[in-house]
């Protein structure tokens, strides 16, 4: 028995209540009909066959499109339909993956356009209704037949194939992700990359951490703008309707859907940005090493670093002679020095560098010129016999740091008494180390090596013969203390020569002094050097208060080894000259006392006092006959 369906749309005020995502609405038929795409549904379960043509439903609210998704179930125009834009899949009794197909089919079908397709024909509703009873076949099996076939003998026929390519096609594309891998990028890098998968062109970027992005047909066009764990998410946006997909569900009719927005697709693709870095170490000029000479320091060096000849940042050296400068993007660079650190000439060499993928720690050794100064010395000495100068060769003079004190270098005059050194940047003393036989030294001098515009120091030292004052101190044989008498009389003698001393002065009377005497605190100091030799200190005999006159001579020499200096004196020879208590015995005559002293030699000596006027001179001279057995008489000068 044959059934013909007519279809009567019945057009239903619109209602539509939103309540929780629910969308009330009814559904029609749409105002395209294919008479002449029959088709065929077959019941699987039962064998029953159905027999149709193609034609378009929509929903009444907004006549937009919607398809049927229960094959085999009529639909019932009198009903209203719930609509749900949640938990589509559950409400419609389809799985996830049936369900998700069914979106995309919607979505790409009828209706889609973009640039390279246009699915605005109605025809495309006929080719999305077909694909999505394919899709969710209810246990149904669904084919063309030329005509409309009731005996169920017409062979099935193929229609669409093009068409539901297409669609196809898109939904793969939809799967089909960006191939992009981002490789490490140095800062300020700038890289494009292609999409093999040729889907590129329908993302945007939505975030670039680090980075500047944008993309062109199927490139990526990416800027590294900050060294970080960088970041590009892409997003493909399909929202070309209001909604998502709404389910309509009856229990009286076939279950529809009208077409809505499908996720988008998203993707993060990370990678690293990094930057570039120089080490730079300072190294001596000279030696080739991060030590300094002299007093001068690696230190306090400022260089410049220089990017299409514009400073952009500026580093300065530590105590090693290093420095580093980081964060540098790719680029062409030279580092050029600003600010020399002390003791150093400035270089004025640009040292060149590139930053990129495969040079991104780049070591540079600068070096730079410690100021120094040639030091050129000559020593003489007056010839002693002639006066005149003459050089004074092997004379070995020591440089140490003013600093430290410590011995930087020793060199030594050659046969013209010259010697040269080069010394570096410091402030250095100078030292004679030794002389000629009885030659004086020179006194440790100051030279400054500076980065003043002279490059050579010169120094002529002439040194006459050794000589030194005579200083003579009087002291106490047993005691060592110093016997402060003045006026006590000595006479030097020139043993080489036999010849007294003797110097001229002009002060305080002008006179010559052959004998010297000691002050009241009981020394003496000769008015003028005596020149080398040996010498003897001869005590004049005279009458020293408490002491007996020292009648040994003291012999003394005045050479390089025996004279010391003193800052206000010169070179002086210091001759400590001993003498004894004298011994002293009193005898009583008439109430007086006589002293007795004796002397080392073993004289005695009476000073007899002047008795004249109580006539007692000859009981004297018989006392001391009695005491001492043989007497003379000298008269005593008064």
């Amino acid at each position: 028995m044959k059934k013909y369906f007519i279809l009567i749309t019945i057009v239903f005020n619109l209602f539509i209540m939103n309540v929780k995502g629910v969308n009330y609405d009814t559904i029609s038929i749409g105002p395209v009909t294919w008479n002449n795409y029959y088709y065929t549904k077959l019941n699987n379960a039962t064998g029953h066959k159905s027999y149709s043509y193609m034609q378009m439903f929509i929903r009444n609210s907004d006549k937009k499109a919607v398809y049927c998704i229960e094959p085999g179930v009529l639909i019932n125009f009198d009903e209203t339909y719930p609509g749900y834009d949640y938990n589509q899949a559950i409400m419609a009794n389809l799985s996830q993956s049936v369900f998700e197909k069914v979106s995309l089919i919607a979505y790409f079908g009828y209706g889609y356009q973009d640039n390279n397709y246009n699915h605005t024909d109605s025809l495309w509703w006929a080719v999305t209704q077909w694909m999505i009873w394919q899709e969710a076949n209810n246990n149904h099996t669904l084919y063309f037949t030329l005509n409309q076939n009731y005996s169920g003998n017409e062979a099935p026929i193929e229609r669409f194939t093009s068409e539901m390519a297409e669609i196809n096609a898109l939904i793969d594309d939809y799967y089909t992700n960006p191939d992009i891998s981002i490789p490490t990028m140095v800062l300020g890098q700038t890289i494009e990359l292609n999409d093999t998968n040729k889907v590129l062109h329908n993302y945007e970027v939505i975030q670039c951490r680090g980075c500047e992005a944008r993309i062109e047909n199927d490139k990526l066009i990416l800027k590294a703008t900050e060294v970080s764990n960088s970041l590009v998410r892409l997003e493909r946006k399909f929202d070309k309707y209001n909604s998502d997909p709404i389910v309509y569900i009856s229990n009286n009719s076939q279950n529809a859907m009208a077409a809505g927005n499908i996720k988008n697709k998203k993707m993060g693709i990370n990678y690293f940005t990094t930057a570039g870095q120089v080490n730079l170490r300072k190294l001596d000029f000279d030696t080739k090493i991060n030590t300094p000479q002299g007093e001068a320091v690696l230190n306090g060096a400022i260089y410049g670093v220089y990017n299409n000849n514009q400073k952009i940042t500026e580093v300065e050296t530590d105590n090693d002679g290093k420095a580093m400068i980081s964060n540098l993007p790719v680029g062409s660079y030279y580092i050029q020095e600003i600010k020399s650190s002390n003791g150093y000439t400035l270089n004025t060499n640009k040292y060149y560098f590139n930053i990129d993928n495969n040079h991104l720690n780049i070591n540079i050794n600068v070096y730079e010129k410690v100021i120094e100064k040639t030091f050129e010395l000559t020593k003489v000495k007056a010839n002693a016999n002639t006066g005149f100068l003459e050089p004074e060769e092997g004379i070995v003079f020591e440089f140490y740091f003013q600093k430290t004190n410590e011995l930087y270098k020793s060199e030594t005059t050659d046969i013209n008494g010259k010697l040269s050194v080069v010394l570096p940047y410091g402030s250095y003393i100078v030292h004679q180390a030794n002389s000629d036989e009885n030659v004086e030294k020179i006194e440790d001098f100051l030279i400054t090596v500076d980065n003043s515009e002279d490059s050579i120091i010169s120094k002529v030292i002439a040194n006459a013969y050794t000589s030194a004052k005579v200083k003579v101190i009087k002291i106490d044989k047993e005691t060592k203390e110093i016997i402060k008498v003045s006026g006590i009389k000595f006479k030097i003698k020139n043993i080489d020569t036999g010849d007294y001393v003797c110097q001229s002065i002009s002060y305080p009377e002008v006179g010559q002094v052959c004998v010297f005497e000691t002050n009241k605190d009981g020394f003496l100091i000769t008015p003028y050097p005596l020149p080398y030799g040996n010498y003897q200190i001869e005590e004049i005999v005279q009458n020293i208060d408490g002491y007996l006159v020292n009648v040994e001579p003291k012999v003394f020499e005045i050479s390089n080894n025996t004279i010391v200096y003193d800052d206000k004196l010169g070179y002086i020879i210091e001759i400590l000259f001993e003498n004894e208590k004298e011994i002293i015995e009193e005898h009583v005559i008439d109430n007086e006392y006589i002293p007795i002293i004796e002397e080392p030699m073993g004289n005695i000596i009476v000073d007899v006092p002047n008795t004249e006027k109580n006539n007692y001179y000859l009981v004297y001279l018989t006392l001391l006959l009695a005491l001492f057995g043989e007497i003379y008489v000298k008269e005593k000068e008064c």
